[in-house]
């Protein structure tokens, strides 16, 4: 069985990929324990998946609103709209 291993920390700004098969140890056709062999792994993408790593390593690219923040900015826009509309029924009648 082969076990693969993806660190998605994006350490360094890349994905870390190993593969590993299972190994068991044992003595006299008594299994004892499982040694993990680490095995040569190529990662190979295609154009578009490449973009999409690349994107994702890039990292975020706006800071999180906390919930108040943005609480606080969607009321805003609503306001805006509202306003936007309050003025288009004033033109048509």
């Amino acid at each position: 069985m082969v076990h693969l291993k993806v660190d998605t920390t994006l350490t360094n700004k890349t994905f870390s990929i190993a593969a590993y098969q299972s190994r068991l140890l044992g003595f006299k056709d008594r299994p004892l324990a499982t040694e993990f062999v680490e095995l040569p792994c190529e990662v190979l993408f295609a154009d578009v998946e490449r973009a999409g790593v690349e994107l994702l390593a890039a990292g975020p690219t706006a800071k999180p609103l906390v919930e108040k923040e943005g609480l606080a900015a969607s009321l805003l826009r609503l306001e805006s709209v509202m306003e936007q509309v309050k003025q288009h029924v004033d033109d048509v009648l």
